[in-house]
């Protein structure tokens, strides 16, 4: 008898000490063993749209996978971190991975794993063993497409072993500077590490530095670039937003996913898709925008009757694209935040701390997150009230009593841990 999907799940949280590993021989050695060198780069492989940044990148892959499934495409897409259920790692045109594929896949992925334990490579991280999950999963599904996005940065992640035919680079931030290199050039060298001969490249907003990088690397390459800005863009059209690229014009949008910076998003998904030579139709493009969904990005939820605002944003660059969507809102706003550690919490709420309100500090993810009692010694001017709450539940229940908008950010994890934990429900 195989394992249970409970059973499969806690087989692969046990890898989490392992970290992270830089670099990608051990994972190419892990898909070979695991007979994925067809549906990687051979006879089986599917359309491949490869996405990294700082930011945006999980809302970029949704609403790519969203738009290639309303014209026809099976598409497979992953998810990092996941929100609600570990599920959300592997989807098939937003379908997630069954827990009886999960646990079947999971049996597979502990036996090739183990084979490499006593080897010069060593045995595979968590975030390798759910990412060769999401390759088996679309394989077997026999996918058209697959939109995969990126772990920490590009060209030494995991998801670097396939073959793109399009590269995407969503945005550029100082974030994981202590894996990635301390200056923006650093990191845009990294990411630009995705991008592979031959196959166009799309850029989103960058600081000059970086785009800099990005240009060079497609010209060493002998890659087209879709730059924002230049080759693509978006404007507003009073409550919905108009994209245009070199090819077509899109009139009228809207978007599921909330916040101004989801058009930018948008913008970058669908001049992907066009470099991918997929022939849009605008309403079928239109329709695949305002229906798209992503846990714990803007999400709306209700907690006791009391509207909450899920979003995982965790570097001073997403904090800044969180404030301006909120700086219309009318209500007191009582944030509850927690951080990982590495993550510059003061830099996180400065930006956000201009809309002022409450503030409620915790742990976002036990050990691996900062102590919040550390994080107060930090907290810039601005807020009403400052407190700290050891447990996230506690700091949710303390919220209760807010009569304006709740929102929980500053970690993907305490957005994920409160969401499963409180029961919060989609708003209707």
């Amino acid at each position: 008898m195989g394992l249970s999907f409970l059973e499969a799940e806690r087989a692969l949280a046990r890898f989490k000490n392992r970290g992270w590993r830089l670099g990608v021989d051990r994972m190419e050695e892990f898909c070979r063993r695991l007979g994925l060198e067809a549906f990687l780069s051979g006879a089986e492989r599917p359309l491949v749209i490869h996405v990294a940044g700082t930011n945006g990148k999980g809302s970029t892959v949704r609403l790519i996978q969203s738009i290639l499934t309303a014209h026809g495409l099976k598409t497979g897409a992953s998810y990092s971190p996941f929100v609600e259920t570990v599920r959300e790692r592997s989807q098939v045109d937003g379908e997630l991975i069954s827990e009886e594929e999960f646990a079947r896949i999971t049996e597979l992925l502990l036996a090739a794993g183990e084979g490499m334990e006593e080897t010069d490579f060593g045995g595979p991280t968590e975030f390798e063993m759910k990412t060769a999950m999401g390759f088996l999963h679309w394989r077997d599904a026999a996918v058209d497409a697959i939109v995969v996005e990126t772990g920490l940065g590009g060209r030494l992640d995991a998801t670097n072993v396939v073959v793109p035919d399009v590269s995407v680079i969503t945005s550029i931030g100082l974030d994981h500077t202590e894996y990635l290199g301390s200056r923006l050039q650093d990191i845009a060298f990294e990411k630009a590490g995705i991008i592979k001969s031959g196959a166009p490249c799309v850029m989103g907003r960058l600081e000059a530095d970086a785009a800099g990088v990005i240009r060079d690397a497609c010209g060493d390459r002998g890659c087209s670039l879709f730059e924002f800005g230049t080759n693509f863009g978006w404007l507003a059209n009073g409550s919905e937003f108009d994209v245009r690229t070199a090819e077509m014009k899109y009139r009228g949008l809207t978007c599921g996913l909330e916040g101004r910076i989801q058009h930018e998003n948008a913008a970058v998904a669908i001049m992907a898709c066009e470099a991918a030579e997929i022939c849009l139709d605008p309403a079928l493009v239109s329709e695949a925008l305002a229906s798209a969904r992503l846990p714990g990005r803007m999400e709306r939820v209700i907690y006791e009757d009391r509207e909450v605002l899920l979003d995982g944003a965790h570097n001073a660059e997403a904090a800044v694209y969180l404030a301006e969507s909120l700086r219309d809102e009318e209500r007191d706003i009582c944030w509850i935040c927690g951080f990982m550690q590495g993550h510059d919490a003061a830099a996180f709420l400065e930006p956000i701390s201009r809309l002022g309100g409450r503030l409620i500090l915790t742990w976002a993810f036990g050990d691996r997150g900062q102590d919040p009692h550390d994080v107060l010694k930090t907290v810039p001017m601005g807020f009403s009230d400052v407190a700290v709450q050891e447990k996230p539940s506690r700091a949710l229940a303390a919220a209760g009593d807010h009569h304006g908008l709740i929102v929980v950010t500053g970690s993907f994890y305490l957005v994920g841990r409160l969401s499963q934990d409180a029961g919060l429900s989609p708003r209707a």
